[in-house]
């Protein structure tokens, strides 16, 4: 596929913008984060279509995901809903944020997600999770708070293990 995309490339006087994200594509199945991202992040600067970009941004949150990139992983997934916003795509950075802490934005966007079209498989998977953890959330925050305070405490630590 690689050798394919080269000889495109030689062949036509001005290649198409799709090939950087044919290369992305390659790069991510083969693992190589950094390529995949670079052809990307190439790809999104020739102003494709809005839905194109947020794809491309989609794919650059999952790509961040594998290599636990979790702020990275919360902005690219922001920009793919300023490119297009959907519930689908609210749900998944409502994810991200709970990886980050980031507690009453991923319930804004949760809500949001459910307003938008509460028959979304996300909406439907993740919605039960969401009100699951509202019961323990004061205390969640709570621990946060303490953890803040003091991150090297033991008796802290103690409380969260």
């Amino acid at each position: 596929m690689e050798r394919t995309l080269d000889q495109w490339q030689k062949a036509v006087r001005r290649p198409p913008a799709a090939i950087e994200d044919f290369r992305a594509g390659l790069c991510f199945k083969r693992k190589d984060y950094q390529c995949a991202e670079r052809h990307w992040l190439a790809f999104i600067a020739t102003k494709p279509p809005r839905a194109d970009v947020a794809t491309d941004y989609d794919n650059l949150a999952e790509l961040c995901a594998e290599q636990t990139r979790w702020a990275d992983h919360a902005a690219y997934r922001t920009k793919a809903i300023a490119a297009q916003d959907t519930a689908t795509r609210r749900v998944l950075r409502a994810v991200a944020f709970l990886r980050l802490h980031n507690w009453d934005a991923a319930y804004a966007d949760m809500a949001k997600a459910n307003k938008m079209d509460a028959t979304d498989p996300q909406v439907k998977e993740w919605l039960p999770e969401f009100e699951r953890l509202q019961k323990f959330l004061p205390q969640i925050k709570s621990l946060d708070a303490q953890i803040a305070k003091s991150p090297n405490d033991p008796a802290v630590a103690g409380t969260v293990a």
